[in-house]
């Protein structure tokens, strides 16, 4: 996982598989109308140019929705389960209000999750596993190498009642040089009890040094860098052959132009998957 938490990751995945179909017939159309009309238009160049990032990151983003709904739904179904307790909404009244409180003290005490304000009649349902926690409609994942980290755990016996994770969110940016920005932050959940058998086993669990350092599945990373490695060279061939149908037919027919557009996109996005895995795999098995 990338991001400090996605919430409800089913409608989540809908809109980016929706953003990523809109993005590529947004491509799809441009390059039909270039070739219709033999040239290249401001609103060609648009039509691809605004769409050509989101067609190359919104399959990644969707992946990585997809492998968090999985884990989601194995959760539910009490597979891998580390601790889980639900509250009722008058609990939940009481932690939204402290917890606003506690978030003021500053930066680093922002709470990553935001507690429903309309929480359901059946309460709210905290789920933790091996190394990421369901609450309510939102997951996290919880790691100690990558770019959304966990420093630590403990419990607030007050103010609020709650399982407190210190966490770090890295960010890089710069146009001209690069800069690497550590953001401190926190990650905040209601308990029932703070002597509670299931808090207390999900506090000895990500207390443990091995805890979060490796991927649950271990063939996560690997196999998706085989699969970029392998599919972005295949797609860019396709792309190169589309670039000599072109030179072959020396016309404006729109299959040589969609076989370079899709083939690069895809090929470039296969890439990019491949070289992010890599270095989130690295990553982890160096902190492991």
């Amino acid at each position: 996982m990338l991001s400090a938490g996605i919430p409800k990751p089913r409608v989540a995945l809908r809109i980016t598989l929706a953003v990523s179909v809109l993005s590529w017939l947004s491509v799809a159309w441009g390059a039909a109308e270039m070739a219709g009309t033999g040239k290249e238009t401001t609103r060609t160049a648009a039509m691809i140019g605004i769409a050509l990032l989101p067609a190359i990151l919104g399959p990644l983003m969707a992946l990585n929705i997809w492998w968090a709904v999985r884990i989601v739904t194995a959760l539910r179904r009490g597979e891998g389960v580390v601790g889980r307790w639900r509250l009722t909404t008058g609990e939940i009244g009481t932690f939204v209000a402290e917890d606003r409180n506690r978030s003021l003290r500053g930066l680093e005490y922002i709470n990553d999750w935001t507690a429903p304000r309309r929480p359901p009649s059946d309460g709210v349902e905290i789920i933790f596993g091996k190394d990421g926690v369901v609450a309510h409609d939102a997951y996290f994942t919880l790691s100690k190498a990558g770019f959304y980290t966990f420093r630590g755990v403990h419990i607030l016996a007050h103010s609020p009642l709650s399982i407190e994770f210190a966490t770090t969110a890295t960010t890089v940016s710069g146009a001209t040089a690069i800069a690497v920005r550590r953001t401190p932050g926190a990650l905040r959940f209601p308990i029932p009890r703070a002597d509670d058998p299931e808090v207390l086993k999900v506090l000895e669990h990500y207390r443990r040094p091995e805890t979060g350092t490796i991927a649950a599945n271990r063939d996560f990373y690997s196999s998706r860098m085989r699969f970029g490695l392998i599919a972005g060279p295949v797609c860019l061939l396709f792309a190169g052959a589309g670039f000599a149908l072109q030179l072959l037919i020396a016309g404006d027919d729109i299959l040589p132009m969609l076989m370079m557009i899709f083939g690069g996109v895809f090929g470039v996005a296969a890439l990019l998957l491949a070289g992010i895995a890599a270095f989130i795999g690295r990553a982890k098995r160096t902190r492991s």
